[in-house]
């Protein structure tokens, strides 16, 4: 007979370390997906939903996560006895600008400013285009 003693306590602090790793990605994935693919179309006649189902509506799947890196300080809110706080909101609050910033940023060497979401390659693409075509334009 083999006897084997685990300490909770690590198990805990595990368990606790993959909850905060999925509680950051998740909504973090969410927001990228909503900045780069998620976009709800309708027929211009109609008003009929074109991307009703997860055959027509782009959402992220696990291979267009980017390799994203989170680090925690754990620092125990003293406002109740278990020292808990929420951590799924940081994901959530700045990803979505973070893109779209980058977006933004690396179409400004065209002369773009904006991009309206979700920014999908196509968008980008035409805005790119579009912007080129002003210049040739004027030129």
């Amino acid at each position: 007979m083999i006897s084997v003693e685990i300490d909770d306590r690590e198990v805990r602090k595990a368990l606790e370390d993959l909850s905060r790793r999925v509680s950051d990605m998740t909504p973090a994935m969410h927001r990228i997906g909503q900045a780069l693919m998620e976009e709800a179309r309708y027929d211009q006649e109609t008003g009929q939903l074109l991307t009703g189902t997860y055959m027509d509506y782009a959402l992220p799947r696990a291979g267009d996560a980017p390799n994203i890196g989170f680090f925690s300080e754990p620092d125990p809110a003293k406002t109740n006895p278990l020292g808990t706080k929420g951590c799924g909101e940081a994901g959530c609050a700045g990803a979505l600008p973070a893109v779209m910033n980058a977006v933004a940023d690396a179409l400004s060497t065209y002369g773009i400013r904006h991009i309206d979401m979700p920014a999908t390659p196509e968008k980008v693409w035409r805005a790119i285009r579009d912007a080129q075509n002003a210049r040739g334009a004027k030129s």
